[in-house]
């Protein structure tokens, strides 16, 4: 046996080994792929990829709110060429007319059989301005805008400068565009678009398949903290990271370093979901963005979605620092169990429900903090300003604080209930005068569910004396009635073989923890006697053994003809 564990341990440590190669070779491949297509390509297509586009997309228009002077951006294939500056008032118009000159000039260039070096660019003095005219080969020269002193002030140059280089600047633009248009250039640029598909589809599929076998290794866990599965190999690997503790703290240890591990996961699984998003988005803008005749969407794209993908990352961000919060938390009451020696099961069970409450309410904290986090990133990204903001919501929470002392009170005495443990999810307790079973409580209430089934709710600052009638073990406290003229001896010696006989039954073994104490005469009644009976069980569980024990008396007294009193 000792042979195929190891046999088996070997195989999967060679898998694993497998998988990593695989992974590698998988990108590796496809980057090399990708730089094979394009490399032949490279020397053909003089512009490289801008980044700018983006920010230039994003931000059209650069001025200063409080000047009246503004300035924006020329276009031509989807790349900002230069700037222009004017009025607030009388800039888009500028733009406008500038643009429309300049589609014009390439369309009449465009039209020609000639080489892309023909075109030039002319500065001239014209009615006392500094003019731009456009002579694409032998056509007749187009005007395309006049140099004014509004532009020297943004760029910090001479008229003559700037005209200067606004004229190498359109001119390289022009030829660059008749180029792109060639069909060998087409050919490379269609080159690169498959090479980029290939390489898009390649990566997903990589991601993809490292996805699924990240959610192929999630270990479901049972409601209550039970682990399905336990000899699986991720609660194995579990408990082999904990040292050697002695008692059953080791297990509720391994339990949750399983949870803790599971959340890693998700997070994983969500970052590769996210992977693949952001492989097809950017093979999608680097195929916009390959041809003149879409690099113009790309822009439209940049300056449409610059704000639905920006909420989109903020909402992505929050749900990863929530999750991730969950898995700190989770780390921490391992560590909380760990270190914790317990030698029963009735402390076994009672740090499992302490550690479930503070785990719980720890990480609706951490909830709500990363809501409210991600919420004001939110509110930043579509240009509010959350400075007022900010202060507002503190001055607002002085004046709560004044109006809400209850609240105040219900939170502190909750932290109070946590840290002293005097009850936690699963208890039985009586409170105020209410008594049932705990379903939920954070800092603020306690839920109970009584025995008709409500749902009581209780503030915590409510909470001044209450009776745990579930830590660590339970009592079943019976009183046993017989009648007067009955063998009292008998009776005892009776109630203390169900009791024996009780203790040795397999279905209420486990739940009895000790040997029923038969205390003998406990009162007399108008009626008969009082036997009392205690019976130290399972937590909650004194209802259903009590129960048992009555019914099991009651049949045992009818067979020995034992009569039980009856009121007159």
């Amino acid at each position: 046996m000792q042979y195929k564990s190891d046999n088996w341990g070997n195989s999967s440590k060679r898998r694993t080994k497998h998988r990593k190669c695989y992974k590698f070779w998988l990108v590796g491949g496809a980057i090399a792929l990708s730089t094979c297509v394009s490399m032949p390509s490279s020397a053909q297509i003089p512009p490289t990829f801008n980044w700018d586009v983006f920010k230039f997309a994003a931000s059209p228009k650069n001025s200063d709110p409080n000047a009246q002077i503004a300035s924006g951006w020329v276009w031509l294939d989807g790349r900002p060429l230069f700037q222009v500056s004017a009025p607030k008032d009388t800039l888009a118009v500028r733009i406008d007319n500038i643009q429309d000159n300049l589609n014009s000039v390439l369309a009449s260039y465009l039209r020609q059989e000639t080489a892309p070096e023909t075109i030039e660019v002319q500065v001239k003095q014209s009615s006392g301005l500094t003019a731009l005219y456009v002579k694409p080969s032998n056509a007749s020269e187009i005007y395309l805008m006049s140099v004014t002193e509004y532009d020297t002030k943004v760029h910090g140059v001479t008229v003559d400068i700037l005209a200067r280089n606004i004229s190498q600047t359109v001119r390289r633009a022009l030829m660059n565009a008749k180029q792109e248009r060639q069909p060998q250039a087409l050919l490379v640029q269609g080159g690169l678009a498959a090479g980029t598909v290939v390489a898009v589809i390649l990566l997903s599929w990589g991601v993809r398949r490292w996805r699924r076998h990240v959610q192929a290794s999630v270990q479901p866990i049972a409601v209550g903290g039970a682990i399905d599965g336990a000899t699986s190999d991720a609660a194995n690997i579990a408990a082999n990271d904990l040292p050697e503790d002695e008692g059953i703290g080791r297990e509720i240890a391994t339990q949750i370093k399983v949870r803790q591990k599971n959340t890693l996961k998700e997070i994983q699984i969500r970052l590769l979901q996210g992977l693949q998003v952001g492989i097809w988005t950017c093979g999608t803008l680097v195929m916009l963005y390959l041809s003149p005749y879409t690099r113009g969407w790309l822009v439209l794209l940049a300056i449409t979605l610059e704000i639905p993908v920006k909420l989109g990352l903020a909402i992505f961000g929050t749900y990863l620092a929530v999750r991730l919060s969950y898995a700190l938390v989770d780390r921490f009451t391992s560590t909380l169990a760990q270190t914790t020696l317990l030698s029963t099961a009735e402390d076994s069970q009672r740090l499992q429900l302490r550690l479930s409450t503070i785990s719980g309410v720890t990480k609706s904290i951490t909830t709500v903090a990363g809501l409210g986090i991600g919420i004001f990133t939110g509110l930043a990204i579509l240009g509010v300003d959350i400075g007022p903001l900010l202060a507002g919501a503190g001055l607002v929470g002085v004046a709560i604080s004044f109006a809400s002392q209850s609240v105040i009170k219900d939170t502190i005495n909750g932290f109070f209930i946590l840290l002293e443990d005097q009850y936690a999810i699963g208890d039985s307790i009586a409170v105020s005068g209410y008594s049932g079973l705990v379903e939920n409580i954070n800092l603020r209430i306690t839920q109970l569910r009584d025995a008709d089934g409500r749902l009581i709710t209780i503030p915590n600052s409510e909470v001044k004396i209450v009776a745990n009638l579930s830590s660590r073990w339970s009592r079943a406290n019976l009183s046993i009635p017989v009648a007067y003229n009955a063998d009292l001896d008998r009776a005892i010696a009776l109630i203390r073989e169900v009791a024996a006989n009780m203790v040795e039954d397999n279905k209420w073994r486990e739940k009895i923890l000790e040997t029923p104490e038969v205390l003998g005469v406990d009162d007399f009644a108008s009626n008969g006697l009082t036997v009392r009976v205690w019976m130290k069980t399972q937590p909650s569980l004194q209802g259903p053994v009590a129960r048992e024990f009555r019914r099991r008396v009651k049949m045992t007294f009818d067979r020995a003809g034992i009569a039980l009193p009856t009121t007159g």
